[in-house]
């Protein structure tokens, strides 16, 4: 399974006052900051996260809550590991392209997809495509002993010819990564942490 780092969340930090708008990061420093959902503001008094529930309860196989708005835009996406050839087959290749088409149009609303993978390990996420072109994303997974969900991170998708790109790919792994894996931009900001938990 493909390990789950969203390197756009980096370390983070709680925001609880005015910022200084001024103050630029350097080439050290992550600007992530931590929001929960329903309660994080900007400087400016904005919600950052409307839709990002916070979640409170975290363990062994409880999947975090998706977003309280946006519709889906297409059939959740499936695919699974071909056990004979170990190669990623897709259920409904339709669903995948609805999904591309939709990350390339920046098209608002929710798109979710499920990963089986060797020995039942999953892997499992959405993305929320907000009305100002920037996304949420989030993965959960299960391996061996092991779940972990990543943090719910805002922040700005991959230019749209990268999902041109996508479209003409010929693997249909490769073509699903771009859904599961988009790379948010530096500074993204975390709407709601993630957690990692294990079955021993």
């Amino acid at each position: 399974m493909n390990a789950l780092v969203i390197a756009a969340c980096g370390p983070t930090t709680t925001t609880t006052g005015e910022s200084d708008a001024s103050t630029e990061p350097d080439a050290t420093t992550d600007a992530s900051t931590t929001v929960h959902g329903t309660t994080g503001e900007t400087t400016g008094g904005d919600l950052v996260c409307p839709c990002i529930p916070d979640d409170q309860v975290e363990g062994w196989g409880v999947v975090p809550s998706i977003p309280t708005c946006g519709a889906a835009l297409c059939p959740d996406v499936h695919a699974a590991i071909d056990p004979k050839t170990g190669e990623t087959t897709l259920m409904d290749p339709d669903a995948l392209r609805c999904a591309l088409e939709a990350l390339r149009d920046r098209t608002p609303g929710i798109l979710a997809w499920h990963w089986l993978g060797h020995e039942s390990s999953t892997d499992d996420g959405y993305v929320l495509i907000r009305d100002d072109g920037q996304a949420v994303s989030r993965r959960w997974a299960e391996e061996d002993l092991l779940y972990e969900v990543t943090d719910a991170v805002l922040g700005e998708l991959p230019a749209s010819g990268v999902y041109t790109a996508c479209l003409a790919e010929a693997s249909a792994e490769l073509r699903f990564d771009c859904l599961r894996e988009p790379v948010l931009a530096r500074g993204s900001v975390v709407c709601d942490e993630g957690w990692v938990a294990d079955g021993i």
